[in-house]
């Protein structure tokens, strides 16, 4: 159909606010908040990120967050537990 679209155009709102998310998380790891990093990159839509800043950070209830966000991606889990155990993390 003419005009149609599968999503919001680009800039739209949730645009914005995923781009505030992720500009916020790199602010907090910048400013050695890791679990704040944490936090935004998940609300940003980047589950992987995320994974690794909560790991760093201890933070169980945010990483448990990411496993169930990451478990839609079979492909994106497995290179977060490969990011991970690059990293030193127990797999």
């Amino acid at each position: 159909m003419p005009g149609a679209t599968d999503g919001p155009p680009s800039g739209a709102p949730a645009d914005a606010a995923r781009d505030a998310h992720l500009r916020a998380s790199e602010a907090r790891e910048a400013a050695c908040d890791v679990g704040g990093a944490a936090a935004e990159a998940l609300a940003g839509g980047e589950p992987r990120r995320a994974a690794r800043l909560a790991a760093l950070a201890g933070d169980a209830a945010t990483f448990e967050r990411c496993v169930d966000a990451l478990a839609a991606d079979r492909d994106e889990a497995a290179r977060a537990a490969a990011d991970l155990a690059a990293r030193g993390f127990p797999g």
